[in-house]
Parts: structure tokens; sequence; C-alpha cells
């Protein structure tokens, strides 16, 4: 802690801009699993350099990473360098001025290659822009565009990068993002087993700008 508090600092005294949110994970059984703080600082309008300290009752992690924000719509983690797994992200940014209510496209990357679900080139992937909305968190209040994703790949052996039991299968993703700068607001993001079994949640995790 003291190394990240450290850290911490230094980083601030040489960002330009920082926002930082809270970050819970529940399982399946909606057990609260972990907790922590994500820290982005703005580094210029395409970097990101993110600091994470996350508690959990199995385990928890404490890490920096630096991020190429990549246009459009993408489904990535932060994540350590040692781990290809973090917390999964839908779009860091948008441009509010192209996405109006009733938007929809399947045009959506995945950026880790090495990510152990998310790296697989049989995902489908659907998302929406479904309304505007005021979204008060705490003392604020924001003026929102929600958008809610939805993603599944293939089960079985017979398909290349397909989805095995206790893997990640389908996704859904709820996330709400600022009408005036396009940041995001809240995000949603749900893990599912593979079909036929996807109303099975193998995990929800939540971020919520503080």
């Amino acid at each position: 802690m003291k190394y990240f508090l450290t850290t911490l600092l230094f980083l601030f005294s040489f960002s330009v801009f920082s926002e930082e949110y809270k970050f819970e994970q529940f399982d399946l059984n909606g057990n609260h699993t972990q907790e922590g703080v994500v820290i982005a600082f703005e580094k210029d309008t395409k970097r990101y350099k993110f600091e994470v300290d996350v508690n959990g009752i199995n385990n928890g992690y404490e890490f920096s990473s630096s991020v190429d924000i990549v246009d459009g719509l993408n489904i990535w983690d932060i994540h350590d360098r040692r781990d290809p797994r973090g917390i999964s992200i839908f779009t860091w940014l948008i441009d509010p001025k192209i996405y109006h209510v009733g938007f929809e496209t399947t045009e959506i990357q995945t950026l880790d290659k090495n990510h152990p679900f998310f790296k697989s080139q049989g995902w489908v992937f659907n998302t929406r822009v479904e309304k505007k909305e005021s979204l008060n968190i705490g003392d604020k209040k924001y003026e929102t565009i929600f958008f809610h994703t939805k993603g599944q790949r293939p089960t079985g052996p017979t398909h290349p990068g397909s989805c095995y039991f206790n893997q990640t299968g389908v996704i859904e993703v709820f996330s709400w993002f600022d009408s005036s700068n396009g940041k995001l607001i809240k995000q949603i993001f749900d893990k599912r087993h593979c079909i036929p079994d996807q109303n099975r949640l193998l995990s929800r995790e939540i971020l919520t700008l503080k």
C-alpha cells in the first residue's frame, strides 16, 4: 500500500487529468468477492495510465498499467502485464456526437490477443444505444448515453476458439457514458457460462465513477 500511495502521488504531479472509479465484483451467488479503486490518469486523449488497488476474499491485486485508447467500440482488460486477465472494459471513451438513440452495430473489436477468452475469433457481438438517461451517483447527476451490449461464442470442440465448461462464453454489458465528453461513468459487465448454460452467472464486475 505504501508503494501504491507513493506511485499515486508521483503520477498526480505529472498527469493532466485523473478520475477515480469504485470497482466491485460479485460471484454467481451474488456474494461480494472483490472491491477496490481504479484511478485513470489521462496522459493525453489517446493514452491512459491506470492505477489499480483491489482487495478480495480469496485474492487481491495492485498494479499500474498504461493503455493506448483505440477509436471505436472495443472490449479489453485493464490488467497487470504479468496477467492477461484483469478488469474487463467495454470502450473507455466514446465520441458522443456520433452515437444517437437507436444506433446499433456488431462491429466491436476485442483488443487483448493473449486473453484466454476474448482472444477467440468466434465471438459475435451486438451493441445498441438504448436511451439517454439522467444518472445519479452520490450527490452528482450526469446526463448519459446508455449502451446495452451482448456477446457470445460457440460451445464445443467443433469450433475454433470455442467455449468449454467454466469459461466465459456469453457476456452482457451495461454502459453509461457522459453525453457531453464521452467518458465512462458507470459499467456493469456480466460474464456467463457457455451456451446452453448462459443463464449461469460467472461474475459481475461494476465500475462506478466516484
